[in-house]
């Protein structure tokens, strides 16, 4: 008899194992690969970034900016390839904030997580607007009358129910949702692409660098600043790692695929508009690929866009409110935030109301600004400074927690340190032209991002001190005795394990 067939016929328990996971109330070991790939898709929203990002890339990096999104590219997958560090050995709902605590301690993963919750909270508000008021502007388009002004916030607040919804019906519903949303809309926006690019007679030049004139690395890390803002969120499938079937194989086999994936989209998107030479938006739902494509012949098909772009949003929404509210419940768990966003819904295995109160918190940021200013447009110019200093923050300290983390388990690699510092770098490079560079309109959005973070970095470091909380910091899943092959009885539970010994056992 094989030593498997004899540990199936025993079936001893194993001595040591917990009988709950920290992370218990939550449905463990349920979504597979696709699931995880629809979260960091969906959080990305590969289509809208498409058709609107590489203009303003165009204006930050000028003849550099071909060059500036392959340059964010090759870090997007070294910063793959250092959060699989984490991730092939921690599965865990905190996402970076969970891998920054447990390299470099409780308190820069405390400025990590409220960095990473800036960010998520930034593109979720953005997202959900730029969704309404694009569906807003197709309900104008099909009765051919002006919407009236109440219609935008209502549309909000209904996109605002949905995602609550579907959030605490559980992930296979949610992540499956978005992923068949942005399967169409990067197929349809693929499409529009290559036309452009047939009608142009493939024309590249603009793609290439002036090199006639002095080489700028200014105008790279300007083009690099704006185009991060593409891959914002496609960690967040990170914090699918409890729920996930071999979360140590599966999540960063995920990421690197969704990043790879994304960036081809990118590319081809950004040539079809540069290589077509389009012209600036006349307003800010008028989109430059659109444009491109009526004059290729495809002049019906702008409604179509706006859905799907509209959908994409939508889906970009949901996706980052998903990882907002499992950062959430990852420091509820550890006691960092009210018990209330660590309780699950026992039906789905959701936290339902934590899901509630932040998907409320983010709807209510847009219908605030058009009541404050009585306009939908202008609130970008907020959260996108929050969540690209947000993200890139959360992911410098990542970066410089990794080989730490190495050296503390012992499985410190030189490649994986080069990796993890050359990406360092090149995004502490980035977030520096960028805060400096930043013009007028964006800098009360970086103002008021340093000033919220602040806020809550202070609030939680108190809140860690007085409850003598900081062992608990960095908290993940763990293997229970009804995981192993002998099961039950198992001892107590404990707050927290060894990473070394999570791995061995999930392997």
């Amino acid at each position: 008899m094989r030593a498997l067939e004899r540990a199936i016929a025993e079936r001893q328990p194993i001595a040591g194992l917990e009988t709950t996971s920290p992370v218990h109330g939550l449905r463990r070991r349920t979504i597979g690969g696709w699931d995880v790939t629809g979260q960091s898709v969906a959080a990305v929203a590969p289509a809208g970034v498409v058709l609107v990002n590489p203009l303003a890339l165009g204006e930050r990096a000028g003849s550099f900016a071909f060059v500036s999104l392959l340059v964010t590219l090759g870090i997007a997958v070294l910063l793959a390839l250092t959060i699989s560090v984490f991730a092939r050995r921690i599965a865990s709902t905190g996402s970076l904030y969970t891998f920054v605590a447990r390299g470099l301690g409780p308190v820069a993963g405390i400025v990590a997580g409220v960095a990473l919750a800036l960010g998520y909270g930034g593109i979720a508000a953005s997202t959900l607007m730029n969704a309404s008021r694009r569906s807003v502007s197709l309900i104008g388009h099909a009765t051919g009358a002006e919407p009236p002004g109440w219609l935008l916030p209502a549309v909000i607040v209904g996109f605002g129910v949905i995602i609550t919804t579907v959030i605490a019906c559980g992930l296979r519903l949610s992540t499956r949702v978005m992923l068949v949303i942005e399967i169409l809309a990067v197929a349809m926006i693929l499409t529009v692409s290559i036309v452009v690019l047939n009608s142009t007679g493939w024309n590249l030049a603009d793609l290439v660098p002036d090199l006639s004139a002095p080489f700028d690395p200014g105008a790279v890390l300007a083009g690099v600043g704006v185009a991060l803002v593409a891959f914002i969120g496609f960690e967040s499938g990170t914090g699918l790692g409890p729920e996930t079937r071999r979360p140590l194989a599966t999540i960063p086999r995920a990421l690197l695929w969704t990043v790879l994936g994304v960036g081809v989209v990118y590319l081809i998107g950004a040539a079809a508009q540069l290589s077509g030479d389009a012209a600036p938006s006349a307003g800010p739902m008028d989109l430059p690929l659109v444009s491109l494509a009526a004059d290729a012949g495809l002049s019906g098909l702008g409604p179509l866009i706006d859905l799907i772009i509209a959908l994409s949003f939508l889906a970009c929404a949901l996706a980052s409110t998903t990882a907002l509210v499992r950062l959430a419940f990852a420091m509820s768990r550890e006691q960092l935030l009210p018990a209330a966003f660590g309780r699950t819904w026992k039906r789905f295995g959701t936290p339902a109301l934590g899901a509630a109160i932040i998907a409320a918190g983010v709807t209510a940021v847009p219908c605030v600004w058009i009541a404050a200013t009585g306009a939908g447009e202008g609130l970008r110019s907020y959260t996108s400074p929050a969540a690209v200093c947000g993200y890139i923050a959360a992911s410098v300290l990542l970066c410089i927690a990794a080989p730490v983390f190495l050296v503390r388990i012992g499985e410190f690699t030189w490649r994986s340190a080069l990796f993890a510092l050359i990406c360092a770098g090149a995004l502490a490079s980035a977030l520096a032209h960028y805060v400096v560079t930043a013009n007028e309109s964006l800098a009360p959005g970086l103002v008021l991002a340093v000033v919220l973070g602040t806020i809550a970095v202070v609030a939680c470091l108190f809140r860690m001190r007085r409850l003598g909380i900081a062992d608990r910091l960095g908290l993940y899943d763990s293997p229970v005795a009804s995981d192993s092959i002998g099961g039950l009885p198992g001892r107590p539970a404990h707050p927290a394990a060894e990473p070394g010994a999570q791995a061995d056992a999930s392997r």
